[in-house]
């Protein structure tokens, strides 16, 4: 099994990060970690469920950490995959256009080594 993770990581082509964040999507506007963050999707994982189906299109806005000193990002997203547990709640999202602010806070995480998992 970690042969096969160990893979799948290797073919990804873009480095994913993680950060602690403020999001508001479909009737959801708190707190919660993105993680595996790139300029083309993103993890968001909460404690709190959220109805998200596979393959609905949402608007997404995330105020990224102070530090990054960047405005609110906001942008259209398909998610892909849902996942339940009896800890948390976790939805993989595609992002549907270029960013520049997106891209801008993910060269932010780049620099300041959030790496994900």
């Amino acid at each position: 099994m970690e042969e096969i993770r160990e893979q799948i990581v290797e073919r990804r082509s873009e480095s994913r990060y993680q950060s602690m964040v403020h999001i508001r999507i479909h009737g959801f506007d708190g707190h919660a970690l993105i993680r595996n963050i790139n300029t083309s999707g993103l993890c968001m994982a909460s404690k709190t469920y959220v109805t998200i189906n596979r393959n609905e299109i949402h608007k997404m806005q995330i105020v990224p950490e102070e530090a990054a000193n960047l405005s609110m990002i906001e942008m259209e997203v398909e998610a892909r995959w849902t996942r339940t547990t009896q800890k948390n709640f976790a939805v993989g999202f595609k992002t549907l256009q270029n960013n520049s602010t997106l891209n801008a806070y993910v060269a932010y995480l780049e620099k300041n080594h959030h790496a994900g998992k």
